[in-house]
């Protein structure tokens, strides 16, 4: 009898969308049974694999891909398709990616299914009625998606610590933050945040609720106002967003509230904030060549920072330039140099169908892999600057950058061992914005 409830079950459920059946395994034990004892989840769907690195530069183009060929052939970044009566010289920001959708200026577009919505204008960051003053203020934006979860995205924004202008317009129009905002602490209690849901199709001002201790007042942070991008990372319901003064936030989405945590050493090199395989990792580079590799343990209810790994970029770069190893396994795909008739679109339409093998093993035992295990970690005057350029999502691997060589290099965690992916080389060679990108096949953004 329970055999044929679950088959009754089973076939109730596959008339679901991708999407909608994974979003179905949370609502309790005998559904995810049902789903995955007949294999009705479309795994092949959803966002399981870094398929590229999506980035910007100085070149007034569409963002372009470093990736395999074969996903050079099946995704391309130029957003032809997005509003028909735009001006062909507009330039899109990128602004952030998650789970295989990119947000730019007031779109959020899924460059691997072609589709795109735009949603109504940002609204402004003090809705006191007749003050404008704290249009100053500014923030940040973050996208949100888990298509196992909901086929629904939400865009958060963020603002930043108050610059000394935003203090100044503030206290001399008093728009409710009170007379002395230097005094304030950061982030505020209640910390109003602005999120658009595309499921209301409308801006709504989110209250959270500080849990512990504030990073300080107003006075006291130092602020970053000329940076233009602060990567986050999304995992298990929270969105983890790097602050300018340190720290950063998490703030849980399922609980409206948010909590203040220091980052590793605190303001100690160039932080880059990421999710892979077991959760939330920082890298700090220091010196521009040495790199600490740090995993958020939450297991025990406290935010402690691990230290994974120490590694000497420096002797990676120079062991594979002199052993001339230039196996390029991913290369940069300009999507100016790519016409429509090109592109693998039929896997698109194909739903009984599987993606492309993967031509490149993200496995570090070959002969081309580098072992930096026990090297030293002094770094010389003239050594090259490192970038970290996001991790694998689903395996610990952290891709690097070498900005004096322009290549970019995949670190392997467990086994300490470095691989050359390959060299990006455009006109311009100033990266700007860049992401991890992994492809999400699912073809119901809603809104499109």
């Amino acid at each position: 009898m329970d055999k044929l409830c679950d088959d009754a079950l089973a076939d109730i459920l596959r008339h679901l969308p991708p999407r909608s059946l994974a979003a179905s395994r949370c609502v309790c034990t005998a559904w995810r049974a049902a789903v995955d004892s007949h294999r009705l989840l479309r795994a092949d769907l959803l966002p399981l694999s870094l398929d590229a690195v999506i980035f910007t530069t100085g070149d007034p183009r569409d963002p372009l891909l470093f990736c395999r060929p074969t996903t050079g052939r099946s995704i391309i970044t130029r957003f032809d398709y997005i509003d028909a009566d735009m001006e062909p010289w507009y330039v899109w920001s990128l602004l952030d990616c998650c789970n295989g959708l990119l947000l730019l200026d007031d779109h959020v577009v899924n460059p691997a299914t072609r589709q795109s919505v735009r949603f109504p204008a940002y609204p402004p960051p003090c809705t006191v009625p007749g003050c404008t003053s704290c249009k100053d203020i500014e923030r940040n934006q973050y996208l949100v998606y888990d298509p196992t979860v909901s086929p629904h995205y939400e865009v958060a924004l963020i603002p930043h610590i108050p610059s000394e202008l935003s203090i100044g317009h503030i206290a001399k129009h008093d728009c409710g933050h009170g007379p002395d905002v230097s005094a304030m602490e950061w982030p505020p209690s209640p910390f109003i945040i602005d999120v658009f849901s595309s499921k209301t199709r409308c801006w709504t001002e989110k209250s959270y609720t500080r849990e512990g201790e504030a990073a300080g007042t107003v006075a006291d942070l130092k602020t970053d106002h000329g940076a233009f991008l602060y990567h986050s990372a999304y995992w298990h319901g929270a969105l983890y967003v790097r602050c300018e003064e340190g720290f950063m936030l998490r703030i849980n989405l399922l609980n409206d509230r948010y909590q203040v945590i220091k980052l590793p050493k605190g303001n100690e090199g160039e932080p880059y904030l990421g999710k892979s395989e077991k959760g939330v990792y920082c890298t700090l580079i220091h010196e521009q060549c040495t790199c600490e590799i740090w995993f958020l343990d939450e297991s025990s209810g406290q935010m402690d920072w691990v230290l994974r790994n120490e590694i000497n970029l420096q002797f990676a770069v120079k062991k594979y330039f002199w052993n001339d190893v230039h196996h390029e396994p991913w290369t940069l795909h300009d999507p100016m140099c790519m016409t429509k008739n090109i592109v693998n679109i039929m896997r698109l339409d194909d739903e009984n169908g599987t993606l492309v093998k993967d031509v490149f093993s993200w496995d570090s035992d070959d002969e081309n892999a580098i072992d930096t295990t026990g090297r030293p970690r002094a770094h010389e005057r003239s050594s090259p600057l490192f970038h970290c350029f996001g991790f694998h999502p689903y395996k610990e691997i952290v891709l690097f950058y070498d900005d004096r060589h322009c290549t970019i290099t995949a670190y392997h965690l467990n086994s300490s061992k470095i691989r050359y992916l390959g060299k990006v080389e455009s006109f311009y060679n100033d990266i700007r914005e860049w992401f991890p990108y992994a492809a999400c096949w699912v073809r119901d953004l809603p809104g499109s």
